[in-house]
């Protein structure tokens, strides 16, 4: 099995690029988090399927697969709850959905 990881942020202002969108965010949570999920990308356990940017700007939506120990490795840094909220947290986030299903 695998998990597909889903999210939509939606920013407070527009973000000029997809690269930029994803880097506001990344740079802004948890190094733990933040070195997992570029760990598992490199090493192939963690593959997007779509990262998107609305025409506005103000909106990102991300789709990727997780193998179940990467998700498991995930989940012993920071619930999907905690992930959750600390992304809501940030100043440039006006709301965020985030979390994973089996596939």
């Amino acid at each position: 099995m695998t998990k597909m990881q889903s999210y939509t942020i939606t920013f407070n202002t527009a973000q000029p690029s997809t690269e930029a969108a994803m880097y506001s965010i990344g740079s802004a949570v948890n190094s733990a988090i933040r070195e997992h999920v570029q760990y598992e990308i490199v090493i192939g356990n963690v593959s997007d399927n779509s990262i998107e940017l609305s025409e506005d700007g103000l909106t990102l939506t991300v789709s990727r697969s997780w193998t179940d120990g990467a998700y498991e490795q995930l989940m012993a840094i920071a619930s999907e709850n905690e992930i959750q909220t600390l992304i809501n947290d940030l100043p440039i986030v006006s709301s965020v959905t985030y979390g994973f299903s089996e596939t």
